[in-house]
């Protein structure tokens, strides 16, 4: 009896530790899931479908639109009202745009001329009716924002249909977006339509508009244009109908029989959507390869269109070599628009200066497309973050504009402009953090070397960190992680790291939040026969690794490179063999001593950042010659 009851027990347990076992592999299960499910929901995106009706009046540069958006709630948030920016509103007197024109130090000279314009030249931007899924709601507009209370909370993973009537009126172009600029194109229309605001993990962002930078939702656009025949268009995304309207569009030449036509344009997968229009436009097609056309619209002037038939010559070289460098480019057209006003970036297109050198119609071109990498794909937050486009993509044009003149070796010059700029605010009472928000500037000065300028220099010294092949690979890894994911400062940085294994998080602490200057120098050299210690000193507050050039009178070279501490690692010395790698630099020590093998007899000299990487502020005392013309400079025997 006790056998069998034993062999009853044990049945019985082995049933209790099976059901133990199932119930932790379910429980098991089901944390993995919950932790997939929340490491997902970090980087939900909202999304947004418009289709859009246009009627475009040229007699009174006005147009009426409908607008259908159909909003996806992909956020864990309960939504009850939206936000949506009519920028058309900041081209009248006292809108916002004015007043900080006015107001601020050194304003924009092409926002000078706004108190001066008649109501047939002020620009506006009006919603006549809204209704969420049929049903009216209560909206308030303010300048360039519309506030819009919803009839019912959008819940997280719910969708929503917004309607809406609109009427709008062109200004004169002062500012990207307007008609009749000084290169006579007839209308240049970016940020023309409601265009929702963003909502992150931030919360909205409803940022009035002062004339800097965007922010927006992906999404697919179907925006059919009625205007005009004898306008030819351009913009974002494809033209469906290119039969209809006859303008070479993979259709007949010539123009339509008709007196209005209808321009149908989808695109997918963008976050703004813009479009230009003229009657002289010259319109080619570059066909880069299989998946890729590139559609060039000009004016025709013969003065200039020699210069657009060398873009043209120009754009498979260019196309070939950036998707090789930073990664392919996501969409199969791109247009280069003649609108009249410098520069800027749009999804799939830019507008940009036709009359003028070849060289600057190359160079701008270069600069615009590289935004379609990191802002048309990556979508920062521009308005917080304006140097990871603005620097990023000046980087970017730098490099590749290296590449088309002077092949693909990056030396001192191809940095110098943007290393003496941000050199000299350095030393300007007008510096301020990078971190400030690009509307919150004391001055357009500062905004402009620090979103262009240090932003260029933040990866260029960073290079310097981590070394130049580091660099590229975060680069184009970076872009395929966090394309059409809205990254921010921290999310590049993590790219940098897990490329370099290097600890890097005190670079942003002290580059992107602080107006510390770097400042290192040679203090002290002790030489003997047969070794020679070097005093490094840190003279200023931010910290960086250094690289020591020794150049010794034979000829040869060997560069020390000392990491910090804070880095738990060195460099990639890339290319350069003659690098060696010295014991770490804790940065509460001011001063660092290096001994290196070469007696001082054998040195000829010494330098601190010969490659010119950082953002010294005094090279003055980076660099000493032992043994010259002059004799000994600094040298204290030991």
């Amino acid at each position: 009896m006790r056998l069998n009851y034993c062999h009853a027990d044990i049945y019985q347990n082995d049933i209790i530790i099976k059901n133990i076992q199932m119930n932790f592999r379910l429980l098991f299960t089901l944390l993995l899931v919950l932790t997939i499910s929340i490491a997902q929901a970090q980087y939900w995106q909202q999304r947004v479908v418009y289709k859009m009706n246009i009627d475009f009046d040229d007699t009174k540069h006005q147009f009426s639109g409908d607008q259908e958006l159909t909003y996806f709630n992909n956020s864990p948030d309960t939504l009850t009202r939206v936000y949506y920016h009519l920028f058309f509103n900041a081209f009248q007197p006292g809108s916002m745009m004015d007043i900080r024109s006015q107001k601020i130090a050194d304003p924009d000279s092409r926002l000078q001329d706004m108190a001066s314009y008649t109501q047939e030249e002020i620009g506006f931007l009006h919603v006549e009716s809204l209704s969420q899924n049929g049903k009216q709601v209560n909206y308030k507009e303010s300048g360039t924002v519309l506030e819009v209370i919803l009839d019912k909370p959008i819940l997280p993973g719910k969708k929503t249909v917004l309607k809406m009537n609109f009427k709008a009126q062109v200004p004169f172009q002062t500012r990207r977006s307007g008609r009749d600029n000084a290169e006579d194109v007839a209308y240049s229309m970016a940020q023309w339509y409601p265009k929702l605001s963003e909502y992150d993990t931030e919360g909205w962002h409803p940022d009035p508009y002062i004339g800097r930078e965007f922010y927006g939702v992906w999404g697919d656009f179907e925006v059919n244009i009625t205007i005009n025949s004898e306008y030819v268009l351009g913009g974002t995304g494809f033209v469906k109908n290119p039969k209809e309207v006859k303008h070479g569009y993979g259709g007949y030449e010539g123009k339509p029989d008709t007196e209005r036509v209808t321009w149908r344009f989808e695109a997918e997968n963008v976050h703004d959507f813009m479009w230009a229009a003229d009657k002289e436009y010259l319109h080619e097609i570059v066909k880069v390869n299989d998946d890729l056309e590139v559609h060039l619209l000009h004016k025709d002037n013969p003065d200039y269109n020699p210069n657009w038939d060398t873009l043209a010559m120009t754009i498979p070289k260019l196309f070939n070599y950036v998707n090789w460098r930073f990664g392919e480019y996501g969409f199969k057209k791109y247009s280069i628009i003649q609108g009249g006003d410098g520069g800027m970036e749009y999804p799939m297109a830019t507008l940009i200066s036709g009359f003028g050198s070849l060289k600057g119609l190359i160079g701008v071109t270069v600069h615009e497309l590289m935004h379609s990498w990191y802002q048309m794909a990556l979508a920062t937050n521009e308005l917080k973050y304006p140097w990871m486009d603005e620097g990023f993509t000046s980087y970017a044009s730098s490099v590749t504009s290296n590449y088309l003149y002077h092949g693909d070796s990056l030396g001192i010059p191809t940095f110098a402009r943007a290393m003496k700029s941000v050199l000299y605010l350095s030393e300007n009472d007008k510096n301020e953090p990078l971190s400030i928000h690009s509307d919150h500037y004391k001055t357009n000065y500062a905004y402009g070397v620090n979103a262009y300028s240090k932003g260029t220099i933040y990866l260029h010294q960073l290079s310097y960190i981590i070394g130049q092949q580091n660099l590229d690979e975060t680069l184009r890894r970076y872009y395929e992680q966090w394309k059409y994911k809205h990254p921010g400062p921290d999310d590049f940085l993590l790219v940098a790291e897990k490329v370099s294994g290097l600890q890097l998080d005190w670079y942003n602490a002290y580059y992107v939040y602080t107006t510390k200057k770097v400042d290192y120098s040679i203090k002290a050299v002790y030489g003997k026969a047969n070794e020679t210690k070097v005093v490094l000193e840190r003279k200023e507050g931010f910290i960086l690794p250094v690289d020591l050039l020794v150049e010794l009178n034979d000829g040869s070279q060997v560069v020390y490179n000392i990491p910090l501490q804070i880095m738990y690692g060195n460099k990639n010395p890339g290319k350069n063999q003659n690098m060696q790698f010295a014991e770490p630099w804790a940065w509460v020590n001011p001063e660092y001593e290096l001994t290196i093998p070469y007696g001082i007899s054998d040195i000829a000299s010494l330098n601190i950042d010969p490659e010119i990487r950082t953002t010294d502020i005094d090279r003055d005392n980076n660099r000493i010659k032992i043994n010259n013309d002059e004799g000994i400079l600094y040298i204290l025997e030991q």
